[in-house]
């Protein structure tokens, strides 16, 4: 996986050496691409992690009868997001993801600490999950997609630099945060304007 990268960050070197405007377009078109790979890695993983947090809460709630309807309406969630794979459309991907909590109202957890705990450790997992395995990995694969780009874009001047680069200075310089879940999309936004297929 390094060695072709390496090959095809070379080639796009040279490229943009000979020739600035086919080479600024060559590796603004390549960091699309690899954009989009991450974009489809999140929610992949993403839908994984929801099924796993949907089966994790239905086994949690097993033992208190007072919560038959909630389980219900999970397991029915659960049961339509198995049509959701791999090769799903984007949108059913994050519609699954982030349509569960229009699909039912969270009952009020009451009971015993050790209760309470048991049946919000899943979310905890899943939140620990989201944020460890998914936001992270994708925070640094922009980040080191986007400095491998910029070595090889040449602009004049700063007064060059677009919108694009503006949300990539912004997003590496604010960190992990609210803008990493929609990152991608954003930056995706802007492939039309570099007439990238």
């Amino acid at each position: 996986m390094i060695f072709p990268r390496t090959i095809l960050f070379l080639g796009l070197l040279t490229l943009a050496r000979g020739n600035p405007v086919e080479g600024n377009t060559a590796a603004i078109c390549e960091f699309f691409h690899h954009v989009q790979a991450f974009q489809d890695d999140q929610w992949d993983e993403s839908v994984i992690l929801m099924k796993r947090l949907l089966g994790d809460m239905i086994i949690a709630l097993l033992p208190y009868p007072e919560y038959a309807d909630y389980k219900k309406t999970m397991q029915n969630y659960l049961d339509s997001g198995r049509t959701i794979v791999k090769t799903s459309p984007l949108k059913d991907k994050m519609d699954f993801c982030q349509g569960f909590n229009k699909a039912g109202e969270t009952p009020f957890l009451r009971g015993s600490p050790a209760k309470k705990q048991a049946l919000t450790r899943p979310l905890n997992d899943y939140q620990s999950n989201m944020i460890f395995n998914v936001f992270t990995e994708l925070h640094k694969k922009i980040i080191k997609a986007a400095d491998d780009m910029e070595r090889l874009v040449q602009f004049p001047d700063n007064s060059s630099r677009d919108e694009l680069f503006t949300l990539l200075a912004k997003y590496r310089s604010a960190g992990m945060g609210p803008m990493t879940e929609e990152i991608t999309s954003r930056i995706l936004a802007f492939k039309e304007q570099y007439k990238c297929v």
